[in-house]
């Protein structure tokens, strides 16, 4: 089944309810109303770009004059956080804020899964608009998303080697990484070692040796599936493009998906997930949500690295 696709939209349009006038938005709007008629709640979180913070208050603002009750995040966080954040809690919904090119923006709703919805979710009839105000109150998605990180994270591996730069969209990160030991490997460096950057919505990683030369996400998605089931002992299925190399591992399903990056993120919703993998340096993680996370996989990586290669 397919994806739901995220509501495209200007700053403009936050106040002329774009939501319910918008064609092309319709099905973001009946999940929106649908779920607002059921639970009155939803969680909105938005990715680590200049000024999204402004544009989050605003649709914040909309949302509440449809009637629904609104979580707002207090500061920029991954997506996985939201997806992570919404299960958790046993919310029905969430919502993603990115920015797309030429000044628009882009709203992805996320649901109990973790996943983007499906067609499937959506209503037969559309709903009318909800006949009340909600109300808008803040939440702290990075807490529970770096708690949920440090678990996942081998505390007895010295890593080698130490990055030499980490750039990421995050800066609070960091006040929360420093003067605690299990996230060395975010903050430790080291001259001549390897380069890494994450995007603005916390999926996709770049990594490169310390002489520059990039890894493929294949070469990264190889590196850790490698790790995982070998030295970890993880199992699961892994998703990736159909048509994609396979990647050598011991065992375990591999499942090749059409479309793009948001149908894969569908998929692998639905499976016993391994490992997810596919451009540009995306991998979504077992127990980490079907979207990719960058910081997991870098984590992994270096792991990885200061094992023997099988």
């Amino acid at each position: 089944m397919n994806p739901v696709g995220p509501a495209v939209f200007t700053a403009d349009n936050l106040a002329d309810g774009w939501w319910l006038a918008e064609p092309a938005n319709r099905p973001f709007r009946d999940l929106v109303l649908t779920s607002g008629s059921r639970f009155p709640s939803v969680l909105v979180g938005f990715a680590g770009v200049p000024g999204l913070a402004e544009v989050a208050d605003g649709v914040a603002a909309g949302l509440s004059q449809a009637g629904l009750n609104v979580f707002l995040a207090d500061a920029a966080a991954p997506i996985s956080a939201v997806s992570q954040a919404v299960s958790l809690r046993g919310m029905p919904l969430g919502l993603f804020l990115d920015e797309e090119p030429a000044g628009t923006f882009r709203l992805l709703a996320v649901g109990n899964h973790g996943g983007p919805f499906t067609e499937a979710d959506l209503p037969e009839v559309s709903p009318s608009p909800l006949n009340k105000l909600g109300v808008i109150g803040s939440t702290d998605l990075v807490t529970p998303y770096l708690n949920g990180l440090r678990v996942l994270l081998d505390p007895f591996l010295e890593p080698r080697p130490r990055l030499g730069r980490l750039d990421h969209p995050f800066p609070h990160f960091d006040r929360w990484f420093a003067g605690r030991p299990e996230y060395r490997l975010f903050t430790e460096r080291q001259a001549d070692g390897p380069t890494a950057t994450v995007s603005a919505d916390g999926q996709s990683l770049q990594f490169a040796d310390a002489d520059g030369r990039p890894w493929t996400t294949h070469a990264m998605a190889q590196r850790v599936g490698d790790y995982l089931t070998r030295v970890r002992r993880s199992s699961g299925t892994v998703v990736a493009p159909r048509g994609a190399d396979p990647l050598r591992l011991a065992g375990g399903e591999q499942v090749g998906v059409e479309g793009g990056a948001l149908a894969l993120s569908s998929r692998a919703g639905f499976v016993d997930l391994l490992l997810g993998w596919w451009e540009p340096g995306v991998l979504a993680h077992q127990g980490h949500g079907p979207f990719g996370d960058a910081f997991l996989t870098l984590a992994y990586l270096l792991e990885a690295l200061a094992e023997p290669e099988g």
